[in-house]
């Protein structure tokens, strides 16, 4: 009898031990399976509609064949895609980041993707690393997904993170310096949500001018 299938109270230090890690793989095996049923769900749904015989009003209809995921990564039709976050309980946004992320593990980081599988590693920590890596390409992304693959299971998750960051630089150096040298000329504005007394925030990345401009009117 393993410690799961006990009460808690009949179970000594050892027993309460043993339960927490069996509590622990059996989360990360259901994130897993949950993962899983969305790269199923996506897998029959992977036809383009346009080819079909239907294909001319299913493109008028916006239904079409959507990358979601890094290069390699198979499409999904995107109407599909409303039906199974309702299933999940969730967003439509957040069924598409979750479906992305288990394509790249399945399709682009298949090392990493075995180790998640056998529960020895945490599923919020590999999918940090596809997200990270998902602007590689995938003749590039191997580097990566070897050296995760080698510590997930043993190292904190700021580590793996740290090495994923290293590995994603070492594995294209160009496109990570064409990356850095666009994000630093990237201007824009957000807002955040209005407050109970009408007051908003907005942050902006603008030219320097343009902010003295409007500090200026600000302030007069």
């Amino acid at each position: 009898v393993v410690a799961m299938d006990l009460p808690l109270d009949d179970l000594d230090a050892g027993g309460l031990l043993a339960a927490s890690q069996e509590a622990v793989r059996g989360r990360r095996l259901a994130e897993v399976r949950d993962l899983e049923v969305l790269s199923q769900w996506a897998a029959i749904h992977s036809d383009d509609p346009a080819d079909g015989p239907c294909g001319a009003a299913e493109r008028r209809r916006g239904n079409v064949l959507r990358s979601v995921g890094g290069e390699g990564t198979p499409g999904v039709q995107d109407f599909c895609l409303g039906e199974i976050a309702l299933a999940r309980g969730t967003g439509v946004t957040a069924a598409v980041n979750a479906l992305a992320d288990v394509l790249d593990l399945q399709h682009r980081l298949p090392n990493l993707w075995a180790v998640v599988r056998s529960g020895a590693a945490e599923v919020f920590i590999a999918r940090r690393v596809a997200k990270m890596s998902r602007h590689l390409p995938l003749e590039d992304v191997w580097v990566v997904d070897v050296a995760v693959a080698a510590i997930i299971a043993s190292e904190a998750g700021g580590r793996v993170l740290a090495v994923a960051e290293a590995k994603i630089i070492e594995a294209n150096p160009g496109l990570h310096e064409a990356r850095v040298a666009a994000e630093r000329e990237r201007r824009y504005v957000s807002y955040g949500r209005r407050d109970e007394l009408g007051l908003q925030t907005v942050i902006a990345r603008i030219e320097a001018g343009d902010a003295q401009w409007i500090r200026a009117t600000i302030e007069r």
